[in-house]
């Protein structure tokens, strides 16, 4: 064999090995690895070993005139040749975001964390033991507090009336059962309950500060961390984890922001009960988001075995399509002309549901595409979103579902602006120009749906 012949590199096999195997196995988190897979497929590939091959570009200013810098491999051979460029002046002093494929509001986020991370440090190392001008004491501001605080908590869910209302409340339109029979119907009394036992603390804790200020119980080392919490703007732990660390309600950065969170999620599932199926639902408004696009799903399964019923033979296999393990969420962002109707429209979708109150965080929202976010903003509102559920397979899918995928980004929507596994609500297919090449350019730019942006 000759050692000088020419040989192919299988950049495929490269890329697997490095991002799936070598690097990509350390790391844990689905979509971590997805973005890394992107990384190496725009950094290995056959134009790597050209003069015009470069990880990256960023405009700057030199001396009034504005260039543009790329970010070449130097092809040195002594060591030297690469401590010189590396200390040269060539080299910009301070990275730009935009060579990592994001946008330049990634700087201006980072600083925007870095500012409230330093507030925070010094709200926290500040005396606990300050009043006000009026010469009240701290425990007797948050006393006033809680007493102003209770008399805006006024919904209350009696268990044996949300039983009767849930037994007579209907499924969507063309569901057969009602009651408890249908997906959503439960989810709703799961939601109460879950409202019911938050609501319950957080009148314990007012009660219970209320009284230990006046001197009728005992101030508990409890009392004592929920009143330094509230003086501070905080949540008090106990309010969002149990003893086990387990979340119970949902994560806000302050506490009027929570605070207004429980009275808006409040009102949300008391109305849902009180009358009729929302047109539109806020995901932000749930504690358990998943588990309401789950009982969805249900139902779609359910309305579309009961059309096809009636025990004939050739519907064997229509029914067999439609169960859980079959099927998958299919999404689609109203225009603008739409959501003008929306208005107009007096009951809910008899498949699938209405989400509002989504916000895109990397990009926005533009004539029923991904756009460029060229403001100083983080997050741009998203238009309503319709999610219902399609037969998955691949008879059913055909090339027109394939199509779709390929010219579309794979979206992750997050419970909260923290990219982790555990706060992934489910994934939206949302349209874009470039196809794939353009889906890869979304996925640098971090491109995600959050449900609440605070």
């Amino acid at each position: 064999m000759n050692p000088n012949q020419n040989f192919q590199i299988n950049f495929v096999e490269v890329i697997y090995m490095i991002s799936e195997i070598q690097y990509g196995g350390r790391i844990t988190d689905n979509l971590d690895r997805e973005l890394f897979n992107v990384y190496g497929e725009g950094y290995f590939r056959e134009t790597i070993f050209t003069d015009e091959f470069n990880l990256g570009k960023v405009a700057r200013e030199i001396d009034g005139k504005e260039s543009v810098f790329y970010y070449k491999i130097p092809k040195y051979v002594d060591w030297k040749d690469y401590v010189e460029f590396i200390l040269g002046k060539d080299l910009p002093e301070v990275d730009s975001p935009e060579i990592f494929g994001l946008n330049n509001n990634a700087d201006l986020t980072y600083r925007l964390k870095e500012t409230g991370r330093l507030i925070t440090t010094i709200m926290d190392t500040r005396p606990k033991d300050s009043g006000d001008s009026s010469g009240k004491s701290r425990d007797e501001i948050i006393q006033e507090k809680c007493r102003d605080l209770q008399h805006q908590i006024t919904y209350e869910y009696m268990e044996i009336e949300v039983k009767e209302i849930l037994a007579k409340m209907p499924g969507p339109k063309g569901y057969p059962d009602k009651g408890m029979l249908v997906p959503l119907n439960i989810f709703l009394k799961q939601e109460v309950d879950r409202m019911t036992h938050i609501l319950y603390l957080v009148r314990k804790t007012f009660s219970d500060i209320i009284d230990a200020v006046d001197g009728s119980i005992i101030m508990t080392p409890d009392i004592v961390d929920s009143i330094d919490a509230l003086f501070d703007g905080k949540v008090p732990k106990r309010w969002v984890n149990d003893a086990s660390g387990a979340e119970i309600s949902w994560i806000k950065s302050s506490f009027p922001l929570w605070f207004a969170s429980l009275l808006e999620r409040n009102l949300q599932t008391n109305t849902w009960l009180r009358n009729e199926r929302p047109k539109t639902f806020s995901l932000a408004g749930f504690f358990n988001p998943q588990g309401f696009l789950t009982a969805m799903k249900q139902e779609v399964v359910r309305l579309n075995k009961n059309k096809g019923g009636g025990g004939a033979k050739g519907n064997t296999d229509s029914l067999d399509k439609w169960s859980m393990e079959l099927v998958d969420y299919s999404c689609s962002v109203l225009n603008e002309r739409q959501q003008r109707e929306m208005e107009n429209v007096r009951e809910a979708p008899g498949e699938g549901v209405y989400i509002h109150g989504l916000w895109l965080e990397g990009c926005k929202w533009r004539k029923d595409t991904l756009d460029e976010a060229t403001e100083k903003k983080m997050t741009y509102p998203l238009n309503i979103l319709h999610v219902t559920a399609f037969a998955s397979d691949a008879k059913k899918g055909g090339r027109p579902e394939q199509d779709r995928r390929e010219n579309a980004y794979n979206c992750p929507v997050y419970k909260y602006p923290m990219r982790t596994d555990r706060y992934l609500v489910f994934r939206v297919l949302l349209p874009c120009i470039g196809g794939s090449s353009d889906a890869s350019m979304w996925k640098k730019r971090g491109v995600a749906l959050l449900c609440s942006i605070d």
